[in-house]
């Protein structure tokens, strides 16, 4: 647990930024990186250390986001 800590610590505010690039709102990117969070903890066995951490990470981060905006862009506003 401390050592997810510690990682989320590290990886949080970046991962927000990042997401904040390809979807609309702030609470959107949040809930991206929280999805991403999630995937990891799930996926963490397929990781194959093929590439640093931190890019298989960000590329999750940038997966997750561009198919949250395509999902976003294609609602209409109930307002």
């Amino acid at each position: 647990a401390d050592a997810f800590a510690a990682v989320v610590g590290r990886y949080q505010r970046s991962m927000t930024r990042v997401a904040r690039t390809w979807v609309r709102t702030e609470h959107a990117a949040e809930e991206v990186v929280q999805d991403v969070w999630l995937a990891v903890i799930r996926g963490l066995h397929r990781f194959e250390g093929r590439s640093s951490f931190k890019t298989w990470l960000f590329r999750i981060v940038v997966n997750r986001a561009t198919s949250r905006a395509l999902r976003d862009r294609r609602q209409v506003p109930f307002s």
